[in-house]
């Protein structure tokens, strides 16, 4: 939870009462979104925060009480327009957790930018792809990306016939 600018994990009991409040004094304050991948002993926390014109997207693994076991990883950076949404980045993981997804898309000039990287389990980087494609916002409908547990990614898109066109 964000508290004045001040980021915490909340633990509680059985009974929903609070049992402890993990500062978490590595996050920026200006973090806007944070995703967790919860694993049996440890999580990661992967969060993203903005600096004058530019987005940061870090992960940091956290024990199972919520305390913070590595340093703070860059995984990446974009540079943004003022008016620009700031929330570019979204994490996917596979089903078995060993494959996370990062990765973010720009509309622009009827182009749609796509970025995704690749990590195992540890955060090694496996793979980044970086693809331009035509879009017709009337006529095409982007899902959301997945991960398969070998890797595979998959992108659905659909196509109407008209704006109107019911899907």
């Amino acid at each position: 939870k964000n508290i004045t600018r001040e980021h915490y994990i909340t633990k509680y009991d059985s009974e929903m009462k609070i049992v402890d409040n993990v500062h978490l004094d590595f996050v920026p304050e200006r973090t806007f979104n944070a995703d967790f991948i919860i694993y049996p002993d440890y999580s990661y926390m992967i969060y993203q925060y903005q600096k004058a014109a530019i987005v940061y997207c870090f992960a940091v693994k956290l024990d199972a009480s919520g305390n913070k076991t590595t340093e703070p990883r860059l995984l990446d950076t974009t540079r943004i327009g003022f008016f620009a949404e700031n929330a570019i980045y979204n994490t996917t993981y596979s089903e078995d957790r060993k494959k996370i997804l990062i990765h973010k898309r720009n509309v622009k000039n009827d182009y749609i930018t796509i970025v995704t990287k690749l990590f195992d389990a540890d955060l090694q980087l496996l793979d980044s792809i970086r693809q331009y494609v035509r879009y017709d916002d009337r006529k095409e409908v982007y899902g959301n990306i997945q991960v398969d547990n070998d890797g595979g990614i998959v992108y659905p898109k659909e196509l109407r016939r008209s704006s109107w066109d019911n899907s």
